[in-house]
Formats: structure tokens, C-alpha cells, sequence
């Protein structure tokens, strides 16, 4: 998929030690224009602080605090693709909503597996492979007038397609393929070690109508966490 030929060039491998960002307490965090980290197209844009991320469609403005994004983003039509700073994290995640051109809004939030191998110090991402997606939640307003995200179980987090061992073989390239063919020789799943299965891509879809001809609107923010500790 093209989002995450794009997204893999912005993940990020480094630590993150500074404190946590601030709880935005509602909606009236409103980010000053020079944090405007870029401009996407002449509708849409993507604006960063330390405590929040702001996306401006032209039917609503979105808020995700606390989650600080990095300073890139990406958009293709009706979606839009950013990299959480380093050590962010989406759960419990406050999404804050403004339109005066839709109503009856909607939020979902899905998530996104993919595989690995982890052995010792090393490490192979299945990185442009076959992803696993959790069924679409709805997530609903809290008395802050936030749409809150959740957090997923371990178990939430190992859904993935059911493959073969060969198609899993034959995925593996690079210099090294050799080495880590040797070292999954024994694995008779994917479950099996050393495989893991993990999520660190999340999808929020967010749809409305628009109050002047009732056509349903749909937006797609894909937010994937950024690598390291």
C-alpha cells in the first residue's frame, strides 16, 4: 500500500526522555500560525506543538492532544498520514472536532498489525508486506467534548492474515536473507518464536454530513508510532 512506502521513511529509531506532554484540559487549545509545520496543499494542513496536533480539512478542524507528531506529513486525497513524535503514544488520546459545515459526526479507530522477527540484538520488519486490522470502533464523545481513543489488549494487537511459512520465506529479501532464513528454520507458525506481532499504526476515520446537501463526508488520519523506546 502507498501510505506505508511513505510512512516507512519517517519512522524514527531514537529514545524520547522528556516529560510526557500536558493533558489539554477542551477544546479552545487553538495552535498559534507559526507552528505550522507544513502546508500540504492549498486545503489542507497539518500544525504541531509540543502538546497537540492540528489537521485542518476544509468541512472540520481536528485536534489530537496530547500526541505531539513529527514534522512531516503526507496526504493522498481523502487521507491524510503523520509520524508521532518519538515516545508518543495514541491511547486515551483526546480528539477534539470543529465544523460548521457537517453534522452528525463520527469517529472510528482501527489498528494496524504487522510481523517481525527479533532475535537477540537483531531485528527484521516485514515492513511492506501483509498487515492485520482490527474491526472498526466507534469511539464516543466523553464530557469534555472529546472523542477519546483506546487502547488495545496484547491479544487485540496479534491479529494477522493466516500464511504459510513459504509465503513467509519467500517475503524475506535483503543481504541477510540467508541468516534469518536460518533462523525462523524451526518456527512452524508465525506464532511460533521468534515471530512477533505487533501494532503501531493507527487509523481514526471521521465522517459527517454536510448540513447543505446531506452528502456524507469522510476523512482518514493514519498516525503510525514512531520506533524506539
Amino acid at each position: 500500500m502507498k501510505y506505508l512506502m511513505i510512512l516507512a521513511g519517517f519512522c524514527l529509531a531514537a529514545c524520547n526522555n522528556s516529560p510526557a506532554p500536558a493533558i489539554v484540559k477542551d477544546s479552545t487549545v487553538i495552535l498559534a500560525d507559526d507552528t505550522v509545520i507544513k502546508t500540504l496543499t492549498n486545503q489542507v494542513e497539518i500544525i504541531a506543538a509540543d502538546t497537540a496536533t492540528r489537521i485542518n480539512f476544509p468541512e472540520f478542524k481536528i485536534v489530537l492532544a496530547p500526541l505531539a507528531a513529527s514534522s512531516e506529513g503526507e496526504i493522498e486525497n481523502d487521507t491524510v498520514y503523520c509520524v508521532a513524535a518519538p515516545g508518543e503514544a495514541i491511547e486515551e488520546a483526546r480528539i477534539y472536532i470543529t465544523s460548521s459545515q457537517l453534522t452528525d459526526i463520527k469517529v472510528e479507530e482501527q489498528a494496524q498489525t504487522r510481523l517481525s522477527i527479533s532475535w537477540e540484538e537483531s531485528y527484521y520488519e516485514f515492513s511492506e508486506w501483509k498487515y492485520g486490522y482490527t474491526g472498526w470502533e466507534e469511539l464516543l464523545m466523553n464530557e469534555d467534548s472529546a472523542y477519546v481513543t483506546r487502547s488495545y489488549s496484547l491479544e487485540e494487537l496479534s491479529v494477522f492474515p493466516e500464511v504459510t511459512m513459504e509465503e513467509v520465506k519467500a517475503a524475506i529479501d535483503g543481504a541477510e536473507k540467508d541468516a534469518w532464513l536460518e533462523i525462523i528454520k524451526n518456527a512452524k507458525t508465525i506464532r511460533d518464536e521468534p515471530f512477533e506481532i505487533f501494532g503501531d499504526t493507527f487509523l481514526l476515520r471521521v465522517s459527517g454530513k454536510r448540513k447543505d446537501d446531506g452528502r456524507t463526508v469522510t476523512k482518514i488520519i493514519i498516525i503510525q508510532l514512531a520506533s524506539g523506546c
